[in-house]
């Protein structure tokens, strides 16, 4: 009897069809989303998810920037292909390249005799006998200069907490003081000089992450009542950005060191280095500041004639310091502090479109780990070193215990592998390394690692940056076989260990990188004045190199800014 209520389907109608959907669902392959591998798809959904991803519309709206430009910056400098030693008489001979465990050895005796020819070290006859203590000792060309007690002196760390910014501790306040006092010495005989007090300064950190490095110096220059414009790039978001001081804070402390209410503007440009072409982003800001320079004339003008003559003569300084601002080309810094790997390499290619306007440049760097022979920019300068035909001092790389090792023949994309697999040595404890023994006091590398490795795991104010740590590495194709840092230093029973070795690769590495500043992006200019030194003792970041350059010289200021 039909009684006109809707009847449902019989039950096992549903549970068949329901195992239908699981049996369809499970058959489909979930494949990591291109655009972020932070989530999952379905595969055969690719095409439809990637129009609609959250990822994609932030990747259209970078690639939309005026200043973007695919692949801009990369590339590297130098040949892209290995430097040989052989003439061409050998390679049209059947030469027999020696296997990759052969290569390897050679490569880091190499390593640790160029090393101490480089920067002044210590030369025993066997660089099998070179300690760590040795490599560290190399301080003839690469001493320590630490310029944070000054700045701290001023009271930088109370003016850092009245803006209530988060320097990450004692150990992260330590290294701005000491590069805010290298950026002031490289820029000394400009920023002093009361004839160029008009001109203005124009800050780019590369790689900001949050901005403080860049947040810090900028606000120590407009303390100095320099006009200070900074321009903040960073390829991803970041969360307690120097954005939100700049936006909101306000200092109460008179006559601080650092002033950020008088930088007089900033913005953060999203983007990765490799696609940034500095040129536009230099002709944007030249815009905006024109505009900028136009509304402020605008804005003084009076409105009625009782104010005419007591603020004619307002209006012409503006206007003349307007004009004069605009006629003036920027004196322009570029900084970066820990800025990872393949990134350091990028952002010295992004100046080179600007290399006559820049006046001083300042990179700490790190994440020697996640360098690249496809980015680096040092290429031609490391093969020519480790190369060299003539004999270096006291350069007994063969020695009778290890007559089978030939000399280093070629120098390519394999040897620079090796080179930067090894720089995570730094981080490592093998237990061969003789620094560690009863008549040092001194702190090994590998204790401070595994400190601030143990200050990471726990929740606290001293939030070190080796998350920019040189554990950090990429796939290698090397990785597993005989090539890695612990076979090699056991084979050739090293007495510097793999902290050694991973330390000489590191500062070779920074080495090609200060060829570079040097002979391509300085090269026109014989006053311009090059560095590669600690700017911290490794006790308080083993990441403490840092390269620098200015066309200024080098001038260490009695008073800081």
């Amino acid at each position: 009897m039909d009684d006109g209520t809707t009847q449902s389907l019989p039950s096992s109608d549903n549970q068949n069809k329901n195992n239908k959907n699981t049996h369809a669902a499970a058959k489909r392959t979930r494949i990591p989303c291109p655009l972020d591998p932070t989530h999952t798809i379905y595969k055969d959904m690719l095409a439809r998810h990637l129009k609609i991803c959250p990822k994609a519309k932030l990747q259209r709206e970078i690639q939309s920037q005026p200043f973007y430009r695919q692949d801009v910056n990369t590339g590297g400098h130098g040949g892209d292909q290995s430097h040989t030693t052989h003439s061409s008489e050998q390679r049209e001979k059947k030469y027999h390249r020696p296997n990759l465990e052969t290569r390897a050895k050679a490569l880091a005796l190499r390593i640790l005799v160029v090393h101490q020819h480089v920067f002044g070290g210590p030369h025993p006859g066997n660089p099998q006998q070179l300690t760590l203590e040795d490599i560290e000792q190399a301080c003839t060309q690469l001493p320590l200069k630490d310029c944070s007690d000054k700045q701290l002196q001023l009271g930088l760390a109370q003016a850092i907490d009245s803006y209530h910014i988060r320097s990450g501790g004692p150990k992260h306040l330590q290294q701005q003081a000491s590069l805010l006092g290298h950026l002031q010495n490289l820029s000394s005989s400009k920023t002093n000089n009361n004839n160029n007090n008009s001109q203005p300064i124009l800050m780019l950190e590369l790689g900001a992450g949050r901005g403080m490095l860049g947040l810090v110096a900028a606000g120590s220059f407009a303390a100095a009542n320099r006009h200070v414009d900074l321009i903040m790039m960073e390829r991803a978001g970041t969360r307690s950005k120097a954005d939100t001081i700049l936006r909101n804070h306000k200092s109460k402390l008179p006559n601080q060191c650092i002033n950020v209410e008088q930088i007089q503007s900033w913005q953060r440009l999203q983007c990765d280095l490799a696609h940034v072409h500095m040129p536009t982003v230099l002709e944007l800001h030249k815009s905006q500041q024109q505009e900028k320079n136009t509304a402020v004339v605008a804005d003084k003008e009076t409105p009625t004639q009782a104010n005419v003559d007591s603020k004619a003569a307002t209006n012409d300084d503006v206007s003349s310091s307007s004009n004069n601002n605009k006629d003036r080309q920027p004196f322009i810094m570029a900084i970066a502090k820990h800025l990872c790997g393949a990134g350091t390499d990028l952002a010295l290619k992004a100046l080179y479109p600007i290399r006559d306007q820049l006046q001083v440049c300042l990179m700490a760097t790190c994440c020697h780990g996640v360098c690249t022979w496809e980015h680096y920019v040092g290429r031609d300068y490391l093969a020519s070193v480790l190369l060299a035909e003539e004999k270096l001092q006291n350069d007994n790389t063969v020695t009778a215990k290890d007559a089978d090792v030939p000399p280093l023949l070629e120098f390519g994309p394999e040897e620079f592998e090796m080179m930067r697999l090894w720089s995570s040595g730094t981080v490592k404890d093998d237990g061969t390394s003789s620094a560690d023994n009863g008549n040092n006091t001194k702190q090994p590398a590998n204790s401070i690692a595994e400190a601030d490795n143990g200050k990471r795991k726990r929740k606290g104010t001293e939030i070190e940056d080796e998350t920019h740590c040189d554990s950090c590495t990429t796939d290698s194709q090397l990785e597993g076989k005989v090539t890695s840092v612990v076979d090699v230093v056991n084979s050739l029973q090293l007495s510097c260990g793999v902290q050694g070795l991973g330390r000489a690769c590191q500062r070779l590495l920074d080495y090609g990188r200060k060829q570079y500043l040097e002979q391509v992006l300085f090269a026109e200019d014989p006053k311009a004045y090059v560095d590669l030194c600690y700017y911290v003792p490794s006790s308080v970041t083993p990441q403490n190199a840092v390269f620098m350059a200015s066309r200024q010289g080098y001038k260490v200021l009695a008073d800081p800014l």
